[in-house]
């Protein structure tokens, strides 16, 4: 049974380790040598909220929730990531739905992301769960030395 916990550092190496694994790092923007320092400032910080799913002590994916600031106060941009073998089993939905469940509870307005071009199968669970298409940056990212382009997502919350 898979669960979401608060992210704790007992679980950081598996999270990091997971964050830059080959299948996970291809579709972030989170650089491949990252340190456990590094992704520890990124995971526990006062202007972030991150969690992780686990079955059993296995972390199969984790998700950041990170706060705007003064004029975008009322806003947060958010990184959901799972391991190849633990996609479409609903991992990312459930991390998806504790992101909004925080984000409401914290009284944000919107909810913000980009993801690559490429990414069809992240598109489509973010549509699913309200976001829609705000915009394009053309070639924003850039993987393995080809340029793609970086799709704005958002959703304005009840």
């Amino acid at each position: 049974m898979v669960i979401i916990v608060p992210f704790s550092t007992k679980f950081l190496r598996q999270v990091r380790d997971l964050w830059v694994s080959s299948d996970v790092l291809s579709n972030t923007a989170i650089k491949a040598d990252l340190s456990l320092k590094e992704a520890e400032s990124k995971l526990v910080n006062p202007d972030v909220f991150s969690i992780v799913a686990l079955e059993g002590e296995k972390a199969l994916g984790a998700a950041r929730l990170c706060f705007g600031k003064s004029k975008k106060s009322h806003c947060a941009e958010f990184v959901v990531f799972v391991g190849k073998q633990d996609r479409r089993k609903g991992v990312g939905s459930l991390l998806l739905e504790e992101i909004l469940f925080e984000s409401k509870k914290r009284g944000l307005k919107r909810l913000e992301l980009t993801v690559f071009e490429d990414n069809s199968p992240a598109i489509k669970l973010y549509e699913k769960m309200g976001f829609v298409k705000e915009g394009v940056k053309k070639e924003g990212l850039q993987r393995e030395g080809k340029f793609f382009d970086e799709i704005m997502m958002a959703r304005v919350l009840d």
